[in-house]
């Protein structure tokens, strides 16, 4: 039986790591022991993926979830073994960084069918949250607009600073484009089968 788990995080904090609700959700889906993979936003930058993804994996271990085996994806990786290493990953987390380039590099590696056709769990934080989405709209000094991962039916916003703005300013920008749900910080949605739970604050504009 199927049972697809998408999670959209606005933030995961760079300090404490998983706030207390994050942290039961992902201990209650999350099995021990299990295999993680891990999507860059920018394939080339080796050494900053390797600090990100070591320091999340500390979050992880922090809440008493530990993975026998993981994989990155940058421009490292082996293209021919994608479909092995995304069949074999129990959690697929889809990092934070510059979405367009994110997804640039996404389709560059054809991963988007990959990810279509994966049934497991998704990890989304920020970037990696925005694109889950079918069309993607944020603002960049300029509207920028394309083609999401089309994963889910909800387009986030993150960051969502509602005492800044030139943020708020933006995100109503945003807002006429397309309907979008602002997420602070400490704000996620879990979707398990298309059953969608928002936790925490959240404010749907469009």
């Amino acid at each position: 039986m199927e049972n697809k788990i998408n999670y959209l995080f606005s933030s995961v904090d760079k300090k404490n790591g998983f706030t207390e609700k994050q942290a039961l959700c992902l201990k209650n889906d999350i099995k021990n022991n299990s295999t993680i993979t891990f999507i860059t936003s920018d394939f080339n930058s080796y050494e900053k993926n390797d600090e990100f993804i070591n320091m999340i994996l500390v979050f992880f271990k922090k809440i008493d979830i530990e993975f026998k085996k993981i994989y990155t994806i940058d421009n490292r990786t082996n293209i021919p073994s994608l479909k092995t290493i995304i069949a074999d990953s129990d959690v697929i987390y889809i990092t934070g960084g510059n979405p367009q380039r994110q997804i640039e590099n996404i389709n560059k590696f054809n991963l988007k069918k990959l990810l279509n056709n994966y049934n497991k769990i998704i990890i989304g934080v920020s970037a990696g949250a925005i694109n889950q989405a079918n069309k993607i709209t944020y603002w960049d000094n300029e509207i920028i607009t394309y083609e999401g991962l089309n994963l889910v039916n909800i387009h986030i916003y993150p960051h969502l600073d509602i005492n800044n703005i030139d943020n708020l300013k933006e995100i109503l920008l945003v807002s006429k484009y397309q309907r979008i749900y602002a997420l602070p910080d400490n704000s996620f949605i879990r979707i398990q089968n298309d059953n969608i739970e928002i936790y925490g604050d959240y404010y749907v504009l469009g």
